[in-house]
């Protein structure tokens, strides 16, 4: 039965999705939703949701990669590694990344489920103001780390 609801979905998204047709926001929206939620079991779902996250973190895996192998061909100069010293450099960048991914996934979790607990209560009042709270915050942490990470004029 699940399948069968999961099939009827996808083909509604890709009839809307090839037609001709204009599919509103809200339509979109909503059907994205019951496939996730509701049309089959919730570990789809999270797959679903959990892919985007997946992919940056290829992504920025294969930059590193690059990286050090277009660096590891350069030559040295006289005594000094200098391949090596710029591998070092950009094996450093991973931490750094990584501390501040943590910050947006630690403020996004913590938002999410502050809001999602006043949108259960039908309390829209708290809800805005403390998704109003999370984008301001987000934003000057993110001006912040973003002024400590930028170097120094010489």
């Amino acid at each position: 039965m699940e399948y069968l609801l999961f099939q009827r979905e996808c083909a509604h998204l890709v009839r809307f999705c090839f037609s001709k047709e204009v599919m509103t926001t809200s339509q979109l929206q909503d059907a994205k939703t019951n496939m996730i939620l509701y049309d089959h079991p919730i570990w789809k779902g999270i797959i679903q949701l959990s892919l985007p996250v997946f992919f940056v973190n290829i992504l920025k895996t294969l930059h590193d990669v690059v990286d050090g192998v277009f660096i590891g061909q350069m030559p040295d100069q006289g005594d000094v590694a200098i391949s090596t010293l710029m591998q070092s450099a950009i094996s450093l960048t991973w931490p750094v990344y990584f501390i501040f991914l943590s910050f947006g996934m630690g403020l996004s979790v913590a938002g999410n489920a502050l809001i999602g607990q006043y949108v259960g209560r039908n309390d829209m009042v708290n809800a805005k103001k403390y998704s109003f709270n999370v984008l301001i915050l987000s934003f000057l942490l993110g001006s912040l780390l973003q002024s400590s990470s930028m170097p120094s004029p010489l």
